[in-house]
């Protein structure tokens, strides 16, 4: 059975605290005399990652116990679950666990029975028992590991001493850890890929295992320098977090990315290792190997890694077993994007796409639920719940777990892990993401990096990605793969402590109220009190200090405008839009205002007054290229889109609003080719200042009647530099929407024109635009003949008109002409 030998070396460094092998099995022996009891009797380790945590589970074995192990991190409820699921009768924990084991056990029945050791306040007496000599058959439980609880309920896994002996021995076999190698040990034990892969396996060998506490990227490369670790188990989360840091440096420089890129091609450990040795460096420089598993590893980042010498073994299993049954050799064949062929005495095979297992890994069953454990093992074949392939070598290829396949209403299967990558890979705005089918379409569930947002100046999260990711990555999905709506996420989405998201959890999100929030201390401030009423009053929402002005209250890029502005006239000072990103947590901005502040006078804004200062804009020299654009364009309006325009005649002599719908990418040369040239000399069009920054696109700009803004970065100032058009007589051409339709449907219409056309008192001219979704719509390479159809409705004067009002009957009219066309 299971034996550490004395290897003559350090076996754990522990803040900075080497301890011998010898030390080890001593302080096993010692806290074996804390234990009086039957064999198999449940024993809980309740505690976080430290040698002690070692000690007890090796004790526990030596007097015949069966070890149950809770996640340090779980709350009071999962720990009176488990508890009372298995039955324990003694439980060790520490300071840091006290308190919730103490809640815990208040619903735990015959708690009274419970034997509580806290670890760090045993006293010598303590070891008052004898030393166990007990030797665990093969058949006994060795462990009980609750599983994770991704899809429901955890359920207690028996894990016998023949199932976990089988994993040892089978995986030593692959050369998975060697004996002079130093393990970085960075996943908690509780769970059984760490338990095996960083714990049972390498001390078998006798291998130095090297605690870390912090897990962050600095906490982690300092240790690995200090103690030249060789060798790092983990899960993709953190491999990921350090292929995102490194390729991030890598782009930066296009010498070191044509490098890369070489060396992908080149695709050699030896050649990768020298190109990028800094790297090799920052890592402590003596890194042999990573090792993954928990979840699926991006092929990419795998060949990334292998393109600057680092080697990583990706395998494949499950807690049920023990956990690892298909593993990529040290010394064998790696294919990237798979987990290896089959470990020794374990045979592997697909039916109906589902990944089966026969093994002596395999679970012994559900602990006390038989049914449970006869829907998984029929037959001896252990039925994973994932679905996979075998190559014509025998490697495996997992490509997504069963029940988290989405059954769309057309018949379609979508696996929401692929997309999710996809989806993640393509900005770093996206720091979490789960995709769900949600009212009948696919929806993204996206927890944003705030700090990149704060960073790189991100005032709008959510129309950002809406429109520069997920609109970007529909154009390139198939019709059933495309994304229908997004839900912004404040907090982390739910997931185990090995980064997989529990997907059962996630439709609460959604459906869960705002609820008073009673515990949060409330600033006793004048200027708390004064934002807490404008904003309770302007969101129509109950507002408390932690709440984020985007996420939380639902403010679009001109309620940020106004919210700026009232900040303005009512305290003295000008915030601008880096600030409205720093401190856009409530009590975080009422710091700000407490700090800056000149006055206090409430007042609400004034658009007509903000439209009224002083701002300056560069009029076009003159129409030229438009009106050339519509002399080009002319003949293929005519002939190839049959246009047919009506009304020209309600564009008044006056300065106006023009306010088309947006069907496609061809709207704006539609709009000149349909108008006369006095119209078109007078008439302009907004555009981002993105798409004109050479100093060729902005001549461009000065003879198109193109009037260009930064509208991402300051909303207000682009709304400004609108108004002042009208100063000049000139019309403003302006898509409500703010983008083109993606379904040939229009879009609500946003507020900004209508504010615009009651400020400055000019009317709004609707214009009926149909056809051209069907003639080009979003994701086409070339236009269709198809007619094409441009009506101009009568003009909306504004006078004693709301900025609803005038919004929903400018909306109102346009949809009534679609519909009846």
């Amino acid at each position: 059975m299971y034996t550490i030998k004395d290897f003559d070396k350090t076996a754990l460094i522990f803040r900075d605290e080497k301890i011998t092998y010898k030390e080890l099995l001593q302080s096993k022996e010692k806290y074996s005399k804390l234990l009086k009891m039957k064999k198999e009797v449940k024993i809980s380790i309740f505690a976080e990652n430290r040698p002690e945590w070692i000690y007890t589970f090796l004790a526990s074995w030596s007097k015949g116990g069966t070890n149950v192990l809770i996640d340090a991190m779980a709350t009071s409820d999962e720990v009176a679950y488990i508890l009372n699921d298995s039955d324990t009768e003694i439980i060790f924990t520490t300071n840091k666990n006290e308190k919730t084991l103490f809640e815990a056990l208040k619903t735990v029945k015959n708690s009274k029975e419970v034997r509580i050791i806290n670890i760090d306040k045993i006293k010598e007496e303590d070891f008052k028992y004898d030393i166990g000599k007990y030797i665990k058959s093969e058949d006994e439980v060795g462990t009980l590991i609750y599983t994770s609880g991704t899809t429901g309920e955890p359920k207690g896994v028996m894990l016998t001493m023949g199932n976990l002996m089988n994993e040892i021995n089978n995986t030593i076999k692959l050369g998975m850890v060697e004996k002079s190698e130093k393990l970085l040990v960075v996943l908690p034990f509780h769970h059984i890929y760490p338990l095996t892969a960083t714990f049972l396996i390498p001390m078998s060998l006798g291998l130095t295992l090297v605690f870390v506490e912090k897990l962050t990227g600095e906490e982690i490369l300092k240790i690995m320098n200090k103690y030249k670790i060789n060798l790092i188990v983990a899960v993709p989360r953190i491999f990921e977090l350090f292929h995102k840091s490194i390729m991030k440096q890598i782009n930066s420089n296009k010498i070191i990315k044509l490098l890369h890129m070489i060396s992908k091609k080149i695709y050699s450990l030896k050649v990768g290792k020298i190109l990028f040795k800094k790297v090799h460096q920052k890592f402590g420089g003596e890194v042999g190997m990573f090792i993954s598993g928990g979840a699926k590893l991006d092929k990419e980042i795998v060949q990334d890694f292998w393109a600057m010498g680092f080697k990583i073994l990706e395998g494949y299993g499950l807690t049920e077993t023990a956990p690892i049954v298909a593993l990529n050799s040290r010394w064998g064949k790696i294919k990237a994007g798979s987990v290896g062929p089959a470990i020794p005495e374990t045979e592997i095979k697909i039916v109906n796409e589902e990944i089966l297992i026969k093994s002596g890994v395999v679970m012994k069953g559900y602990y006390k639920r038989p049914d449970a454990t006869k829907k998984v093992i029929k037959d001896g074949w252990f039925y994973t719940g994932d679905k996979g392939y075998i190559d014509n070598e025998g490697y495996l290829f997992v490509t997504g777990r069963k029940k988290d396949t989405i059954l769309l209403s057309n018949g379609e299967n979508v696996n929401p892990e692929e997309l999710e990558k996809n989806i993640i890979k393509t900005s770093e705005l996206i720091k979490e993401i789960a995709v769900i089918e949600y009212n009948n379409q696919l929806l993204a569930m996206i927890h944003p990096d705030f700090k990149f947002a704060r960073e790189n100046n991100i005032l709008n999260i959510e129309e950002t990605l809406k429109w520069n990711v997920i609109d970007k990555y529909n154009l390139k999905a198939s019709n059933y793969k495309k994304i229908g709506d997004i839900r912004i996420i404040k907090e982390e989405l739910p997931k185990t402590r090995v980064g997989k998201i529990r997907r059962f959890k996630l439709k609460e999100l959604l459906t869960e109220t705002k609820k008073e929030r009673i515990d949060i201390e409330e600033p006793n401030t004048e200027e708390y009190q004064i934002i807490k009423e404008y904003l309770k009053d302007f969101m129509q929402k109950e507002v408390y200090p932690d709440d984020h002005i985007e996420l939380d209250l639902g403010m679009d890029s001109l309620d940020k405008v106004e919210f700026q502005n009232y900040i303005e006239q009512t305290f003295g000072f000008k915030i601008n839009s880096e600030e409205m990103v720093n401190y856009s947590i409530i009590k975080d901005m009422v710091n700000l205002i407490e700090k800056k502040k000149l006055k206090i006078e409430n007042k609400k804004t004034d658009w007509k007054e903000l439209f009224n200062k002083s701002t300056d804009i560069e009029l076009s020299q003159s129409a030229l290229l438009l009106k050339l654009l519509r002399v080009v364009m002319k003949p293929i309006t005519k002939f190839y889109f049959k246009l047919e325009v009506k009304g020209l005649e309600n564009i008044p002599n006056e300065a106006c609003l023009i306010t088309p719908n947006h069907q496609s990418f061809l709207d704006a040369f539609l709009i000149v080719d349909s108008m006369n040239y006095d119209k078109i000399q007078k008439s302009y069009f907004l555009a981002k200042v993105k798409h004109f920054q050479s100093d060729f696109r902005k001549k461009i700009a000065k003879n198109s009647n193109i009037l260009v803004v930064d509208i991402n970065k300051d909303v207000k100032v682009a709304l400004q530099k609108s108004a002042k058009l009208f100063d000049y007589n000139k019309n403003l051409i302006l898509f409500p929407e703010g983008a083109r339709s993606r379904n040939g449907k229009m879009m609500n219409f946003k507020k900004a024109f209508a504010i615009l056309s009651k400020e400055k008192n000019v009317p709004v001219v609707p214009v009926v635009i149909d056809g051209a979704y069907e003639a080009y719509p979003i994701g086409s390479k070339i236009p269709k003949s198809k007619k094409i159809k441009i009506e101009y409705l009568k003009p909306i004067y504004p006078e004693n008109m709301t900025y609803a009002e005038i919004q929903n009957k400018v909306q109102e009219q346009i949809q009534k002409r679609l519909e009846n066309s």
